[in-house]
């Protein structure tokens, strides 16, 4: 199981639960580089429709406080069907009567507890005492009232007939004897037709506005509803620009907890009209129609058919260019493999749309002309909106291609960090860049990006330390490095100090400790000043291996060796061992990805760059849970699907690592190339410091226990020769004894009471 998959995995099983997704599931952001989808660059995003209608319609569908609002934080409107919402009618109902009747003089001649109780009963069929009860409350209403209740209980009891007859009858009253229900006859005839005969409905919704601006009461608010039934009749019809226009109207005018409603009703309008037997030519000439349609074809990753049908519409409604909306249905017809569409769509946009561009740049990339995809590449850095994001959504499995269309993206599942064209475009030229061999022009792009894994991946793998150090320098006061880094695990650093920190680390790992403190935070150089200076009186007594070097911090005051010497280097060798066990000092250790992922704060065992990108026999951490043989290349994966075998062969070589940057990657590796490598690091001074003491000495034995435990567990081997030195350089302490009998570490710890001979308490029998 790779990576990939295991991303994948997670992804697609919270389409399926999102409740439970939202609430704990790990968040992995999407990558180019770290995870082997460098072919990404290929593709175009899918968007969010709602943030397109939101563009088109000039409303905020998303946003709230700079973050993108998700369905729960809005509250839940009333449905027709909740009993408050039947009890919010009932109330209404009675006000109207009392005003009817108080109009009229007629105070108290209804009993209102007994209208109350006939509408309640409106659902039930009444027994031959009811019939007479209700007979007597319907004759005591004024004559509106009458005839609406006749209806309304015809109507429940299915007879669709007999409930339009004495709605049709209340409106042919004089129009002063139907003041109060006269909108809701009309709202109930348009409802009762909206099945059967959806044209007549859209007339009758028609007229429930009409009545209520000639001054018939709307004590419901009927009027407005009208807006999104009437536009659902319309859909049945297939009258799909009239509906399209209605739902637009009703997101534009509603309050923003009834708005959520809105902008899936219109998006279902706009799947309808694509996929509607015949397209409504109507749409195909309103402007409003032909954006939200488009909005609609570019957040819809499984529009491969409909984008073609809808593109054919357009043109046998003769639209002419510069078309305004030509730039999306190029992006539409491109996440949809519909490369004549594609084509046809850049040549009617306007030229200097950044989409249009864009669109254009993968063209060049399917065509093999890197060098021009490069520079048009590097016009579009900084063209895009700021606003301009959308959701982040799974990745395309493949670049589509005809009859192949990808999986479904998720519009509506937000995950952590939104998608955004201006980061896309950064990250499409950062991968060339970097199979170019620019790798500081390549980090510089990601580092001002979301895409902080591949940053990471640039900053720890591919630069030296030197070169990293330079960007580091030269980029400190960098405006677009202030911001903060778009990380679940790093909210609160900017992204010039998360490179700061990743700087340091490797200096740290490096045994380059004062140049380390310049880069580390305050907390950080706090933590790292007394392993440092424990570790400098250690190495003056004689250097200390770390890793792959030594640390010499010579004695300004040359002194012969005493015979406490020995003891004073172990002591300080581990009490900085100790303190680096500590969590928060630990960090100091890990690397950004593979093998500790200190990117998820080592909360994961995951595949990296080294796996996908420059997989090395030998040199590649072999993860505990892997259970098939790793990719050798990236590439060679890919080159078994259909798409990539119609690339070019310069398409392919520009997405692949090249052999200086593998060396570099491996140049980089940590000494110990192991998951958790830090510990490694630690086990090794653990080991000096035994070297510094005498035999059959209790310290010895309980440092190479304490060093043997840092591995015993997570790697045996490694940990043997700390078992072995026990029993070899302690043979007269009986723990060592005991070692030597078990071929392995006992279960307790030094100078503990071994296990069986422990004496249980006698337990006396009752």
């Amino acid at each position: 199981m790779t990576r990939r998959m295991y991303v994948h995995g997670l992804l697609m099983f919270a389409i399926g639960s999102l409740s439970a997704a939202y609430a704990c599931s790990p968040f992995f952001p999407l990558t180019f580089l770290g995870d082997g989808f460098e072919w990404r660059i290929l593709t175009l995003p899918d968007a969010s429709f709602r943030w397109e209608a939101g563009r088109v319609l000039e409303v905020d569908l998303f946003y709230k406080n700079g973050h993108y609002r998700s369905e729960r934080q809005f509250a839940a409107p009333l449905s027709k069907g909740d009993a408050a919402y039947w009890k919010s009618t009932l109330e209404a109902d009675e006000t109207d009567l009392q005003e009817a009747l108080a109009a009229k003089s007629l105070q108290g001649t209804v009993s209102m507890s007994q209208y109350r109780a006939y509408r309640t009963a409106v659902k039930t069929t009444p027994n031959m005492l009811q019939a007479f009860s209700e007979a007597f409350v319907l004759q005591s209403l004024p004559k509106e009232f009458a005839l609406y209740c006749q209806g309304a209980r015809a109507y429940r009891w299915g007879n669709l007939e007999s409930a339009t007859r004495d709605w049709h009858t209340l409106l042919e009253l004089p129009p002063d004897e139907r003041q109060y229900r006269s909108t809701w006859a009309a709202y109930m005839i348009a409802k009762a037709r909206l099945k059967t005969d959806p044209e007549g409905a859209i007339e009758y919704y028609a007229k429930v506005r009409e009545l209520a601006d000639a001054g018939f009461r709307d004590t419901l608010g009927l009027a407005q509803d009208s807006f999104g039934l009437q536009a659902q009749a319309e859909l049945r019809a297939g009258m799909h620009a009239q509906a399209i226009q209605h739902y637009a109207r009703l997101l534009l005018t509603s309050d923003e907890t009834n708005r959520e409603v809105w902008g899936e009703s219109l998006q279902s309008a706009c799947y309808a009209a694509c996929h509607a037997e015949r397209i409504d030519p109507n749409a195909t000439k309103d402007s409003l129609c032909q954006q939200l349609v488009a909005a609609y074809l570019i957040s819809n990753p499984d529009a491969t058919s409909i984008s073609a049908r809808w593109s054919e519409a357009l043109r046998e409604a003769g639209v002419q260019k510069p078309y305004p909306g030509a730039d999306r249905l190029a992006w539409a017809a491109y996440n949809c493999g519909d490369m004549e569409n594609v084509r046809r769509w850049t040549d009617a946009a306007d030229p200097a749309s950044p989409y249009t561009k864009w669109v254009q740049s993968k063209l060049l990339l399917r065509d093999g002309k890197i060098d021009k995809a490069i520079a048009l590449l590097h016009t579009l850095v900084d063209a895009f909106p700021r606003e301009d994001r959308w959701p982040a959504s799974i990745p395309r499995e493949l670049p589509a291609t005809p009859g192949n269309s990808s999986p479904r993206g998720i519009d509506d599942y937000i995950l952590r960090n939104p998608a955004s064209p201006r980061d896309e475009v950064k990250a499409d030229l950062g991968v060339l860049l970097v199979g170019r061999g620019e790798y500081s022009k390549a980090l510089d792009l990601f580092a001002k990006s979301h895409f902080s894994e591949d940053t990471a991946y640039i900053a720890e793998r591919v630069l030296t330390i030197t070169e990293l150090r330079e960007y580091v320098d030269s980029h400190a006061n960098d405006p677009a490095l202030q911001e903060p880094l778009e990380n679940h695990y790093y909210d609160e650093i900017s992204r010039i100090a998360y490179l700061s920190d990743i700087l340091a680390r490797r200096m740290v790992r490096a045994g380059q400790w004062k140049d380390a403190m310049k880069y580390l935070a305050k907390d950080g150089q706090e933590r790292l000043n007394p392993i440092m200076s424990a570790l400098e009186v250690a190495a003056q007594v004689s250097p200390v291996r770390w890793g792959d070097t030594q640390l010499r911090f010579p004695s300004k005051e040359a002194k012969k060796p005493s015979k406490d010497s020995g003891s004073d280097r172990a002591t300080h060798l581990v009490a900085a061992a100790r303190m680096f066990q500590k969590e928060e000092h630990s960090k100091l250790l890990r690397t950004e990805l593979e093998p500790d992922w200190g990117y998820y704060n080592g909360g994961f065992e995951l595949t990296g760059p080294t796996y996908h990108r420059a997989f090395k026999a030998g040199m590649t951490p072999t993860l505990s849970w892997m259970v098939e043989e790793p990719m050798k290349k990236n590439l060679v994966q890919l080159e078994d699907k259909e798409v990539f075998k119609t690339l070019p062969a310069s398409t392919i070589k520009a997405l692949d690592a090249s052999d200086d940057e593998v060396r570099r990657v491996w140049k980089s590796a940590p000494t110990y190339n192991l998951r958790r490598s830090y510990l490694y690091l630690l086990a090794e001074l653990y080991w000096q410091a035994a070297q510094s003491l005498p035999d059959n000495d209790m310290e010895t034995l309980k440092v190479l226990y304490e060093g043997g435990m840092l591995l015993k567990n997570r790697n045996p081997r490694a940990a043997d020769r700390f078992y072995k030195a026990i029993v070899r350089r302690c043979p007269a302490l009986p723990y060592a004894q005991e070692a030597d009998k078990r071929h392995w570490f006992p279960k307790y710890a030094p100078g503990e009471e071994p296990e069986e001979q422990l004496q249980l308490p006698a337990v006396q029998s009752q």
